[in-house]
């Protein structure tokens, strides 16, 4: 052939070549200095927003802070189910307090609370979860 036959230049017609995902595929890991901040917006005051954008800005915060939340509640019940394979046997005894924090998770009681914090002070609490 005239060329070098490379991964990424080859093609032929039967088989769809299996392209690397990490090349087409926007890895925000990959990229240090870009952080997606998470600003802290101020709750309305008396259920009423400055603005339209403060609207917008404070409902992308929630949404957010409810993603973080729902993200760990995932990870509680990865733990879940690496304690139910690590202690076969004894399960119901040694894994029941990761359960119950699970349980308190997918109620959002925690994020229920620092719901009302925010609403009564205007400040975030720190998560520890």
């Amino acid at each position: 052939p005239m060329f070098i036959m490379l991964p990424e230049t080859y093609s032929d017609p039967w088989l769809k070549p299996n392209r690397c995902p990490e090349r087409f595929l926007y890895n925000p890991w990959k990229h240090p200095t870009y952080r997606e901040n998470s600003p802290k917006i101020p709750p309305p005051v008396d259920g009423k927003f400055a603005d339209y954008m403060h609207y917008q800005a404070f409902k992308h915060y929630m949404w957010r802070e409810r993603s973080i939340y729902i993200g760990h509640a995932h990870l509680m019940n990865y733990a879940i189910d690496r304690c139910l394979f690590k202690e076969n046997t004894t399960a119901r005894k040694n894994c029941m307090h990761i359960i119950w924090k699970y349980f308190a998770m997918t109620r959002c009681e925690e994020y229920n609370q620092s719901m009302l914090y925010l609403a009564f002070t205007g400040n975030t609490p720190i998560r520890e979860t």
